[in-house]
């Protein structure tokens, strides 16, 4: 069974419930049974009336014959936002001005409210850039003191600079004055020149001792070279061995020694000489040893 549906209606600024509609029930129908309760409305017509549907700001009057059940049913869930009226078409006529009016005053507010916005925005920016002014302002008046502070310390520094500069060459001055002197600077350029000459002649010595010994080094191989040809002409006379020779010369220049001595100290019976075509190993030696010293000095 199907709920009953009651349908709200404002007349004369009261809300009237309509009930017991039917699916045949028109808009004629329910302004007869609005205007018999109301006992004010008895000379006028039922025909002067007329139902107005409004919804979200959009208004439209319903026809006498509109079916007022089915239209409601269609609004469904959005019945909740639809407004019935009923007035005359007197009242139609001046609430239209009204609305006109008001539709006016709305349109003012909504451009008076859009100006205020755009003033807005526009005050925002200038205090978004009065503060980026001030920061930049802040920012470049702290650069300006740090730039003040340097260049006063800067100037400090070359003042003290100039003055130390100034104290060290007036020290100089004086130090100048007072350890220069003609008779001393004269001892120093004599002291210098001897200096001078004496290491001229050093050099020089140096060089010709140099030069001796070289002569001297030369002199040294030209008699080693000649001692070594007097052995190998002595070994060739001979038939002895070169290498034989050379092994045994520091054992017979001790034993070479060794019998001068003895000959010197004792008493021995005189041995018969040797032929000279055949010398002995110890006359040998002896002529080489005769031969070096001779060589070596």
């Amino acid at each position: 069974m199907d709920l009953e549906v009651e349908i709200p209606i404002w007349y004369n600024g009261k809300m009237k419930w309509i009930s017991n509609l039917t699916r045949r029930s028109t808009c004629f129908d329910v302004i007869q049974a609005i205007l018999s309760t109301d006992e004010n409305n008895i000379c006028q017509l039922n025909e002067d009336y007329i139902i107005y549907e409004s919804w979200c700001g959009v208004e439209r009057p319903l026809k006498s014959r509109c079916r007022l059940l089915k239209l409601w049913n269609s609004w469904a869930g959005e019945s909740q936002n639809v407004t019935l009226t009923l007035r005359t078409h007197q009242q139609n006529s001046n609430s239209n001005s009204t609305h006109f009016l008001i539709r006016q005053q709305d349109k003012k507010l909504e451009k008076l409210k859009r100006q205020l916005k755009k003033t807005d925005k526009q005050i925002e920016k200038f205090t978004n850039i009065q503060n980026d002014n001030n920061q930049s302002m802040l920012s470049y008046l702290n650069l300006y003191r740090s730039i003040i502070n340097t260049q006063t310390k800067l100037e400090y520094q070359q003042n003290l600079i100039s003055r130390l500069i100034y104290d060290i060459e007036n020290e100089n001055e004086n130090e100048i004055k007072i350890d220069f002197n003609q008779d001393n600077f004269k001892n120093i350029l004599s002291d210098v020149n001897y200096t001078l000459i004496i290491s001229r002649k050093l050099t020089e010595q140096s060089e010709q001792l140099d030069q001796q010994i070289n002569k001297i080094n030369e002199e040294i191989d030209k008699k080693q070279y000649l001692l070594d040809e007097l052995e190998l002409d002595y070994a060739l006379d001979q038939n002895i061995d070169i290498d034989s020779l050379d092994d045994d010369d520091h054992q017979d220049k001790s034993n070479f020694l060794f019998k001068q001595e003895r000959v010197s100290t004792k008493d021995i019976s005189p041995s018969p000489s040797p032929s000279p075509s055949h010398p002995t190993f110890t006359h040998k030696l002896a002529l080489k040893c005769l031969t070096l010293s001779s060589l070596c000095f």
